[in-house]
């Protein structure tokens, strides 16, 4: 159950691509200027800054799981943990900024690439940009919590219906 504390965080990275079923996808030409005019959106989105800024938060989500057994020494853990998560979010970094370019660009129209672009150059994107780093920790701090406490009610009609159809309940291990 506790494994799936960092699941979590993840899913919500991941959650506005997941969330447009094929039916709803246009079809988009994938030529070299549309990939472009993807390209400039993620960067004065400023895609790779946002993504990075979520570190902190899944370091708080996993330190549950590590903390265990190092009761009294949370800084040094935490330290470790921010370290690598920022060394391994930095390492796969091209490949986040790759899939959201492709994301943008197999599900926007170019009026839509360019519209947006001139958004967040906008005083309004500027300041929303700038604001994403604490709207996302907010909203994935809050998710974690709505999330757990749905988890907590739907848990014992889990096991109650495992039960009663004689499946096996898992461990909490």
């Amino acid at each position: 159950m506790r494994r799936s504390a960092l699941v979590i965080p993840l899913m919500l990275l991941a959650s506005p691509l997941i969330a447009q079923s094929a039916a709803e996808k246009p079809q988009i030409a994938q030529t070299p200027s549309h990939l472009a005019l993807a390209d400039e959106l993620v960067e004065v989105a400023r895609v790779g800054e946002l993504q990075m800024s979520v570190i902190p938060q899944l370091v708080e989500m996993i330190m549950p799981l590590v903390i265990r057994g190092n009761e009294g020494k949370a800084d040094e853990v935490r330290r470790i943990v921010s370290e690598e998560m920022q060394r391994a979010f930095g390492a796969k970094l091209p490949e986040l900024i790759r899939v959201t370019r492709d994301a943008y660009a197999n599900n926007l129209t170019d009026q839509e690439l360019r519209d947006l672009t001139a958004f967040y150059r906008s005083a309004s994107g500027q300041r929303f940009i700038a604001m994403m780093p604490k709207i996302t920790s907010e909203s994935m701090s809050a998710g974690a919590n709505v999330g757990r406490s749905a988890a907590q009610s739907a848990l014992p009609v889990i096991i109650d219906r495992l039960q009663k159809a004689n499946l096996k309940v898992p461990s909490r291990s």
